[in-house]
């Protein structure tokens, strides 16, 4: 799998080149915008992944994520959009939180949850058939 850095309001962020040769094209203008895309779709796991981490949307993150593993038809395409879900976490938490960071009390806790999300979408992946 492809993927390209894109800017979105200032955030560079990885997406991947679609099956007719574009970049994905993320279908809201504002970070506002973005309904749910965190979490398995129901049940617990939605509340174990909630749409933000410490009050920072991470939900283009993962709509891109949620796209990525749809097209993925390896191992190695999982992993490559696990990989770049785990960046594009990091640079959306950049970007939006508080500044300065190192004064930001949360600051830490967001990249060790962003990591979590990570390991646990990497520890998943597809199974043995494909």
């Amino acid at each position: 799998m492809k993927f390209v850095t894109i800017d979105y309001c200032g955030c560079e962020l990885e997406v991947p080149i679609m099956p007719n040769g574009k970049p994905l094209k993320l279908p809201y203008k504002h970070w506002s915008q973005w309904p749910t895309f965190c979490g398995p779709g129901s049940g617990i796991g939605d509340k174990l992944v909630p749409d933000d981490i410490f009050k920072v949307p991470v939900n283009v993150a993962c709509f891109i994520h949620d796209t990525t593993e749809a097209l993925a038809e390896t191992k190695q395409d999982d992993h490559d959009s696990n990989v770049a879900f785990r960046k594009n976490l990091m640079a959306v938490i950049e970007h939006l939180e508080p500044k300065p960071a190192w004064e930001d009390k949360w600051h830490h806790a967001r990249y060790y949850r962003a990591i979590t999300y990570y390991t646990a979408v990497d520890t998943v992946g597809l199974d043995d058939e494909a």
